[in-house]
Formats: C-alpha cells, structure tokens, sequence
C-alpha cells in the first residue's frame, strides 16, 4: 500500500492482514529515487554546485511491533546512496539514522541515534549510542552511553560519551508545588585511536557535575537552577598541561505577579576554567538579564527589559574586564477586528541599545554604542494580507572609526489566496531596501531586493510552485556593484495510476553579475524525484 510523499507526515501504517504471520507489526516507509544535473558558468570557485550528473536513493523506513507485558518496540531507519561527491565522496550505502526503541508506561531503552538531554551545563547534544530512562510521577533516572561525533582525520578524534541522570520530587504543597531535586553527570573523552593522522590536534577530556532544581511558589512564581563543577584536561597527551577545574551557576525565575503583569530573571555566573564538551556555556562570563511583560488591556501591551555581561572574573586570563549593556523596549498593539477596520492587525514598536565598554585607562577606545529603532505591522485588507516594517539603526565604534555608520532597513510583503473552479492561488510579492550610511568613508551602500512568488494547486494531485528573487547591491567600494537573479520553480504530481505514488521536478538557478568578471558565476540544479510510500 502506497500513500503520497509529503515531507513531516507520516505514512499510513499497513493494513493488519498484510503481516498476519506476525500479530501487532506494522510497517512503513518512504523510498524516493533522484536524478540531478548540475551545470555552473564564469567563476567556478564561487558556485556551490559542482558540474555533472548524479542519482540518489533515500529510503526510509518505521517498524512498530507491539510486544508482551506491555512492551512496544519502535524502529527508525534512514539510508541514503549517492554518486554526488559533495555529500559523499564514497559511492556506497550511507546509514544516515538507526533508533530503535523499546518502551512500555514508565521505561524507555533507545539504540542507535538520540539526543541525550540531562541538563543546560552537563549534557544536551546528539548521540550514537544507549540510553535507558525510567520516569515516574515523583522520579526520573537516565544513563546513556555513545559517541558525540564520528572521527575525521583531519580535525576531530571521536568522542566518547557517558553519564547519568537523577531526579525526584521532594516537596509538593500548596505553598512549594512540584519541588524537585536532580543530580547529573557527564564524561566525555576524544578517542586517540580513533584517527590515523592527527595532525597535533588535541585529545581532551572532561567530567561535569551538577545539581539542579525546580519549584513552583504560591502557584505563580517558578525557579529553576543549576550549579555545576567541571574537570578538564585539555590535551590527554601531554602531560605538562595542568587539569582546569570550573563552577557554572545559573537561576532562572519567572513570576506572574497579576494577570496583565509578568517578570522573568535571570543569573548566570560561569568561572573562566570551567569547560563543557557536552553541555552548553560561555565561560568567564556572568549575565544578568531582566524582562517585564504588562498588558494594559486586550490589545496593548509593552515589554521592557536590561541586560547586563560583563568578564574577567577570579583567575580570568583576560586583560581588562568588558562590560555590555542592553536595554530595550516595545510596544505592541492588536486591536480586535471587531473594534478596528483592518483585520486581524497587529504593530509593534520596538527600540533596543547595545553599549560596550571596558576598565582600563583607554576604555574609550573601545566604546561601541548601537542604537536601533523600529516598528513593524502585520494586517488584512481586501482579503490581502500585508505586511511592512521600518528599522533605523546607529552604530558608533570607537575603536574602528570606519565602522561608524548610519542603518536604514525597509520591507513590504502582501500575499493573498484566490481560487477558481479546479485552482487554488497564492501570489505573494516582497520588497526589502537596505541603506548603509559610512561616516568616515563619506560613501553608502544600497541593496535592495524583489521577490515574486506564485502557488498553484490545480487539484488532481498537481501543484505548481514558484519563486523569483532579484538584488541589486550598489556599494561605495569601487567595482564592487553587483546584481543577483534567483529563480525557484516546482511540480509535484501525484500519479492516479500509481497509488501513493509523486513525481516531482524542480529546477533552481543562481546568476551574479559583478563588476568584476572573476567575481561573476551561474549555477543550475535540474532535479527529478519519483517518490513512494509504503
């Protein structure tokens, strides 16, 4: 049983008595076949597209088996062959994906690829591996085992990863609602023997643990914090280099002190020897960041908000301490369209300043203020839906005086949605200007850009879709104008013959022309894709 091929849906699962033999399975998938024909003219070391012919086989496949005591194994696989060297340079089968779950109400055991999420400081990235999670209402434990990332001779060793994750609920009241406490960890070490040549780079290693909590207060005010300690080696291979140990913290608190007004908080402190190979952090930093949201009545609203970075903290290498400074603002109004003329409207006024700044003696020579203002509206008129947005940017660097420069940004967009007996349309037009103004160059740069854009569905199972952008750049640099031709065009028919069956065509070309011959290219990508799901 075949069914059309849209991409992000999933496939109608098989009929029951197609795997009698096998009570409670359940197949699927999807197998498409591509052909494509690259060519490119002028500069060949500006397009992307290498010139040549090539085919693709993807196939995707899911299997669900319903297993005894309440178990439920699923399976996803993910293959590709390809003969274009820009995606493999080998012409053989490609195992982009294998996951294999088996699960019942509170336990989970995956095989293959997942992503390993315990916390922001320990782990949160995909791995090939093993995780096994058992979640209950009150607790939750988690272990995985894998690799970060496969090795490449040139740059990475692979990297193993391991950790473990625990967490329960301690308190549950009407003052302290859902009080949790975790514990995480995680090991990640680069593999030396993973890499035949490698060229000096680094084998490091490193171990990251952590306590987090969450609670809820008074049913409106909720926090959630972490603090972590890490120990890093940063190249296992010599020995002269002493072990980095770390502490990260951060806090969050969102509180909703009435209906129309909410506060969110936020403190992050994380030392300049802390390092994390799986987890997320900058170190040598602290940020404090603000944020109010107050609703004057249904459809006025205003957000405000500070946030304030600044470095080198104890045992920082740095050698001034920077600070940034970012307040902002904004006003949106979305008036209902009963009470307004225009429907379903909506506008904002917003205003942001980035100030940096540094301690030393010379700390004006590395001042940087960028001043931004803007409004930006969305509504609906004569079955029109429009768009536009102005954006006024001032930018004042002390330290490159050329950078100094004066930001001018416009956009329009309308698109609507007309229908004929057996068509359906959607014709969308877009306008962006961009001027840049240089103070110390006395010149300006000018971009400007339209984009067409035409969907057809003449029902039958056939669609027509097509887009069409050009960009004219005039900048101040001598011989550096430029204009640029996109185009985007495709059919997609689904073949009544052949149930569950799509054909699709495409084609897509790039032409820059520049003032200078050497920085001129086109490329053309001619692409058809028969596709299949099972």
């Amino acid at each position: 049983m075949c069914e059309v091929s849209q991409p992000g849906y999933a496939a109608e699962t098989a009929k029951p008595d197609q795997f009698s033999k096998f009570p409670g399975l359940s197949i699927h998938g999807e197998n498409s076949f591509a052909a494509e024909m690259h060519r490119t003219g002028g500069a060949g070391d500006k397009t992307i597209l290498r010139p040549g012919e090539f085919l693709t086989d993807i196939l995707k496949l899911k299997i669900d088996q319903t297993l005894p005591y309440g178990w439920t194994s699923h399976t996803d696989i993910h293959a590709r062959r390809t003969q274009d060297p820009q995606i493999n340079k080998r012409r053989d089968v490609h195992l982009l994906g294998l996951t294999s779950e088996f699960y019942n109400k509170t336990s989970k055991l995956t095989f293959g690829n997942f992503f390993g999420d315990f916390s922001q400081y320990t782990l949160g990235e995909s791995l090939e591996g093993f995780q096994a999670a058992h979640k209950t209402d009150r607790f939750e434990v988690k272990g995985v085992a894998g690799i970060s990332q496969r090795a490449d001779e040139t740059r990475a060793f692979e990297r193993q990863v391991y950790g473990g994750r625990a967490e329960a609920q301690v308190i549950d009241n009407k003052t302290i609602k859902d009080g949790r406490l975790g514990f995480n960890f995680a090991g990640a070490k680069d593999d030396k023997g993973s890499v035949d040549r490698d060229f000096g780079i680094r084998a490091a290693e490193s171990r990251v643990g952590s306590i987090n909590s969450h609670a809820v207060f008074f049913g409106k005010s909720t926090l959630d914090s972490e603090m972590a300690e890490s120990w890093t080696d940063e190249d296992t291979r010599d020995s002269t280099l002493g072990r980095n140990v770390g502490t990260a913290l951060r806090v969050n608190n969102q509180t909703q002190w009435t209906k129309k007004a909410k506060t969110k908080l936020l403190y992050e402190w994380v030392t300049p020897r802390f390092d994390t190979l799986t987890g997320s952090a900058v170190s040598d930093r602290v940020n404090v960041t603000g944020k109010t949201n107050y609703k004057w009545n249904k459809a006025l609203s205003m957000d405000s908000g500070y946030r304030i970075q600044y470095n080198k903290l104890n045992k920082s290498t740095a050698e001034k301490r920077t600070y940034l400074h970012v307040p902002n603002a904004s006003i949106s109004w979305a008036p209902s369209s009963e009470d307004w003329k225009l429907q379903d409207f909506f506008s904002r006024l917003f205003w942001e300043q980035r100030r940096r700044f540094s301690d030393d003696a010379n700390s004006g020579q590395v001042d940087f203020v960028a001043n931004e203002i803007g409004i930006e509206d969305e509504f609906k008129a004569q079955k029109i839906n429009w768009s536009s947005g102005v954006t006024i940017r001032r930018e004042d660097d002390d330290l490159q005086k050329a950078n100094n420069r004066l930001t001018h940004e416009a956009y329009f967009g309308a698109r609507t949605y007309r229908s004929w007996p057996g068509t359906e349309a959607v014709p969308s037009l877009r306008e962006s200007f961009i001027y840049d103004g240089y103070d110390k160059a006395g010149g300006r740069d000018l971009r400007y850009r339209t984009t067409i854009g035409l969907d057809l569905d003449f029902k039958h199972g056939l669609k027509l879709n097509q887009r069409y952008s050009l960009e004219n750049s005039r900048r101040h640099a001598q011989d550096s104008d430029a204009l640029r031709f996109n185009a985007d065009v495709g059919l997609e028919y689904q073949i009544p013959k052949l149930k569950g069956t799509t054909l699709k065509i495409s084609y897509a070309t790039t032409d820059y022309a520049h003032d200078m011959d050497t920085q001129s290219f086109s490329e053309h990508n001619l692409r058809t894709e028969l596709i299949c799901k099972f």
